[in-house]
């Protein structure tokens, strides 16, 4: 009998200390979540070149003085996710009041028309969001032919050569880049009158023909006055603005 009453005092005392410790876990809890010593001061923003700092925060539902710990992490990462622009993210707590959003932003490349909308495009032609004036990056209009499938392999080799800076001209002198059912990528500069014909079948060895003509003809002064090149089967053509043909 004496120790069924010392087993059951036992229990009891166990219970007496679990419930103890709930009590105490819960009253601590509560505490973290509403004190304003975690309550959060700072949102850094890292990676971001378009998107502003509070753009970002503002997609992303934050504010200051919002406790730290009651932060949905899932969430924040959820909405940032969902925004065209932003690639991937990572959200991290640095306690004891501030938070890390850690962004990678999609590159834009292009200019497309949806309707009557105009688009950045990433280097596959995919729309990410509307043109504004707070997001302004002037790029080249991306135009592809109606008939045939999209440009896919031709599309990315000329995105990577244009940012890669190895052509001799850049994104910011394209006007527009049309593709013809990627069998013919024509390009139009801005700075001169100047029409650029590429075949789409081995495209990588027709743009180093490209590049080896441009700088033939200005080692040779002729560029200035050069109206169209057409390089196909990584052989080249030159019309000059007098007519001759090289």
């Amino acid at each position: 009998m004496a120790r069924i009453l010392s087993l059951l005092a036992k229990f009891v005392l166990m219970i007496g200390f679990l419930a103890v410790l709930s009590l105490g876990l819960l009253v601590g809890y509560r505490w973290v979540t509403t004190t304003e010593l975690f309550a959060v001061q700072r949102i850094d923003v890292r990676g971001n070149r378009v998107l502003s700092d509070k753009r970002i925060r503002d997609v992303a539902g934050l504010g200051r003085s919002e406790n730290i710990f009651q932060v949905n992490m899932g969430r924040v990462e959820h909405r940032l996710s969902s925004s065209g622009w932003i690639d991937s993210v990572l959200v991290r707590r640095s306690l004891p009041d501030a938070l890390l959003l850690k962004v990678e932003e999609r590159q834009p490349v292009f200019w497309i028309k949806r309707g009557d909308t105009i688009y950045y495009a990433d280097a596959q032609g995919e729309a990410i969001a509307p043109v504004r004036t707070k997001t302004f990056i002037s790029l080249p209009f991306l135009r592809l032919s109606d008939r045939g499938g999209q440009p896919g392999e031709q599309l990315e080799i000329l995105s990577s050569r244009l940012r890669n800076r190895s052509l001799p001209f850049t994104l910011a002198q394209i006007a527009w880049i049309r593709f013809f059912s990627g069998e013919v990528v024509e390009m139009h500069l801005m700075d001169r009158s100047l029409r650029i014909c590429v075949g789409g079948s081995s495209l990588r060895d027709n743009l180093n023909t490209l590049s080896a003509v441009w700088q033939d003809l200005r080692d040779r002064g002729e560029l200035s006055r050069t109206g169209r090149i057409l390089v196909y089967g990584t052989r080249g053509w030159v019309k000059l603005d007098s007519g001759d043909t090289d």
